[in-house]
């Protein structure tokens, strides 16, 4: 993917209204049509039905690539349909903010001084 052309790559969230009257399904055939190849979705637990829709994508559509991202372990626990030999599950935490900056400024061990930070310059 680290080849992959902007317009090969696709971000939607699955809280947008757009979802409320369109199908994460049709979506993906729209994107796939249009020559895309790696399909973001995020809030996935957002979207009643998306178990079946990532399911029906990821057989329908072998060269698109999904990554699918939620936060409610409820939601994947209760799955009505097996993802299990179409998915890979990682367990990604969150940053602390002198981790968003180690990252960010790609510096290991990134202090600011607090006078810093109350003037807001970083």
């Amino acid at each position: 993917m680290m080849n992959a052309a902007p317009e090969e790559c696709l971000y939607i969230t699955l809280d947008d209204i757009y979802f409320s009257g369109n199908t994460l399904l049709a979506t993906a055939e729209w994107f796939r049509q249009l020559g895309g190849k790696y399909l973001f979705i995020d809030e996935v637990h957002k979207y009643n039905g998306w178990v079946r829709e990532v399911k029906n994508i990821y057989d329908f559509y072998k060269d698109l690539h999904l990554i699918v991202t939620g936060s409610s372990i409820i939601e994947l626990l209760g799955l009505e349909v097996d993802l299990s030999r179409r998915a890979r599950q990682y367990e990604l935490n969150g940053m602390s903010f002198r981790e968003y900056l180690e990252y960010k400024e790609d510096k290991e061990g990134y202090f600011i001084q607090l006078s810093r930070v109350v003037n807001l310059t970083v």
